[in-house]
């Protein structure tokens, strides 16, 4: 259920959707792509109030993840809750949005009515945004002050141009305003003026929203009444950072619960194995096998050749030493056995 947020209507757009699909929406700038990416049944997060170390946690419900591209391919990422949340004893839905992927999410609370629902305050922003209706409210007695034509017509013209600045740009805007006509030593008594007023115009428009809904608002307006606006007020001021031209309200949904199973063959899986085990073979002749080398060096001295021996090995020295003493004596034994007939012939 799309909710429009900029613009002078506040009837919803049924929409059907899937994880993994897109839909193609019209927006005040041009088409947007709506992506949905991501539906989750439980949200288990910790409680707002809940202080550092506290092991406090709701569960927030049914969430739907979306990204709404236009159509230079720039997309925001929104994450919005399916049931309200209560936070510091009033109901809000929640939405989360962020420009880029690494950013954190800011969050829109949208206060929730008395029928459980985000009704109210978008029909408060539709009317905002309805300049031909708001003028008219302006000019209805019940929105007027008695005084001079004129100075009520400007007044009305005044009122008109802070709500419209207001919608388009929060807070924000009303304060750039003021700065831009009132001199700096008047400023901060022009924006303190200008809030007031704009806060009354939106007090008249939000009277007109509770009349129009059946709600007694000529003795006054009960706290609860009260606190919405308060809400609704700073949730609108939040709007133009919110970069949606909608509000998507999952209203109800099927989830499909499904298992995969992945079969894959590797022709190449034998020639690893073979590689595997002779890597194990090698490791094993490295680590657990004696390295020895020996040299033999026969040099001519004085009419006679000399015969030096040499050698040396990686490890377990001692049998290495007790072995190469047994190679010496052998060789030894042996050129002894080579030089007995050499004597004897002589």
């Amino acid at each position: 259920r799309a909710w429009p947020l900029a613009a002078a209507r506040s009837q919803p757009v049924e929409l059907k959707g899937e994880v993994g699909g897109t839909l193609k929406l019209d927006g005040p700038g041009g088409p947007l792509t709506l992506e949905f990416d991501d539906f989750r049944l439980f949200n288990l997060l910790p409680e707002p109030d809940a202080k550092p170390g506290d092991r406090k946690f709701r569960n927030f419900g049914p969430s739907v993840g979306f990204k709404v591209r236009n159509a230079a391919g720039e997309a925001r990422e929104y994450f919005n809750y399916m049931v309200p949340a209560q936070l510091e004893g009033r109901w809000f839905y929640i939405s989360g949005m962020r420009a880029r992927p690494g950013d954190p999410f800011t969050y829109l609370h949208i206060p929730m009515d008395a029928d459980n629902s985000p009704e109210r305050f978008l029909k408060f922003n539709a009317r905002l945004r309805d300049a031909a209706g708001l003028r008219a409210l302006l000019e209805h007695p019940a929105g007027a002050a008695a005084g001079n034509a004129d100075f009520q017509r400007d007044l009305n013209v005044v009122r008109a141009n802070l709500v419209g600045l207001f919608a388009e740009g929060g807070f924000g805007a009303v304060t750039e305003r003021a700065k831009s006509v009132v001199p700096a030593e008047r400023l901060r008594e022009a924006t303190t003026l200008y809030l007031n007023l704009l806060r009354d115009t939106l007090a008249e428009v939000y009277l007109e929203v509770l009349r129009e809904a059946g709600v007694e608002v000529e003795s006054g307006i009960d706290g609860r009444e009260e606190a919405f606006f308060n809400d609704a007020i700073s949730a609108l001021a939040a709007l133009p950072g919110y970069g949606a031209p909608l509000y998507l309200q999952l209203a109800s949904f099927r989830q499909v619960e499904a298992s995969g199973l992945q079969i894959s063959h590797s022709a190449g899986a034998p020639v690893v194995y073979v590689g595997f085990a002779l890597l194990v073979t090698g490791i094993f002749i490295m680590f657990y096998t004696s390295h020895r080398r020996v040299w033999a060096w026969l040099a001519v001295e004085d009419g006679a050749t000399r015969l030096l021996l040499a050698g040396t090995g990686n490890r377990r020295q001692a049998d290495f030493a007790r072995d190469f003493a047994e190679l010496r004596r052998r060789v030894a034994a042996r050129l002894d056995q080579l030089a007995q007939p050499v004597a004897a012939a002589s």
